[in-house]
């Protein structure tokens, strides 16, 4: 899916956007390990050189 996004530096630019859910048992798991598991995970599909090196 195509989206307009903001970078850092403010300039506008169409990307490619991929949406993702996930859903999680609290009673199993804490929100701050999920959220450092999908920051992970963002951080490896944003950058998928970086699995391999």
């Amino acid at each position: 899916e195509d989206e307009l996004v903001m970078d850092d530096e403010g300039h506008i630019s169409k990307h490619q956007v991929m949406r993702l859910s996930f859903t999680y048992d609290h009673r199993l798991i804490d929100g701050a390990v999920a959220a450092k598991f999908v920051m992970a995970l963002r951080d490896l599909l944003e950058k998928p050189m970086s699995i391999i090196l």
